[in-house]
Parts: C-alpha cells; structure tokens; sequence
C-alpha cells in the first residue's frame, strides 16, 4: 500500500497558505503532510509566512514526517515563524524521518521555543532522524 502523497507540492501549500492568510481569526491549526516526498523547504518557508501572519494562534500540530526534502534551511523558517508567534500554548511537530534534518538546526530550534512564555505543552517527534543526537536537544 503507498501512503505517500507524492501529488502535493510546494505549490499546492503556497495555495493552500495564500487561503490560510485571510483567516486571521484563526486559533488552532492542524496540517497533516505525511510522506509528502515533493513538499520542501520552499513549502514549509509558504506555511512559516502564513505562521507569523496568524497572530491569534494558540495551538500548531504539523506533521511532516517523512517528507524527505525538509532540509535544516525550512527547520530555519520554521524557527523563525514560531518566535515570533508569542501567544502559541500548544506546539506538537512530528519530524520523524527527515534525514536532512541536524543537530545545529534542532538547537536554534529549541532557541526559538524558549522565547515562547505562554507555551504550556511542547511534543516533538524525532524517530529516526538520523542527523539529531543528544547534542540538538541537549545544548
């Protein structure tokens, strides 16, 4: 059985965050892109932008596990786009098996969370990143 869903591109989540921009009431967001194998940094860079202009959302649940061309350059966007989202309380991604994907960005990462104060829940999945040791989580 193939569950990848290798029809939705960068281009389809430039669209669908082009939709996304004009809910800006919008307090919880769940976006499923499970072994999307065409979804890259460039997509996840659409879905930052649209992050940052979502200023009332409590709550993100991303999953992009196995989507295989999520480097550290999209892990940066996304850094970047949750600093800046000061009233998120709940935070779940699911990275599992982004071999691209290192200790230096997971650590920037982190850095980004902390400036969060009204963060109360935190879940990410790491399973099988191959690129992530105790030193992405730990520094």
């Amino acid at each position: 059985m193939n569950n990848s869903c290798d029809q939705i591109t960068d281009q389809g989540i430039f669209f669908l965050s082009q939709a996304l921009r004009k809910m800006l009431s919008l307090k919880s967001i769940k976006l499923v892109f499970f072994s999307c194998k065409s979804i890259s940094d460039t997509g996840l860079q659409s879905l930052s932008q649209i992050f940052k202009r979502l200023t009332r959302l409590r709550s993100i649940n991303l999953d992009i596990t196995k989507c295989k061309k999520i480097t550290d350059i999209g892990m940066g966007y996304l850094s970047e786009a949750l600093k800046k989202s000061t009233l998120l309380q709940r935070i779940i991604i699911k990275f599992s098996k982004c071999k691209k994907i290192s200790d230096k960005r997971l650590q920037s990462f982190s850095q980004s969370l902390e400036k969060l104060s009204n963060l109360q829940n935190i879940t990410l999945h790491f399973n099988k990143c191959k690129e992530i040791a105790d030193k992405g989580i730990c520094d």
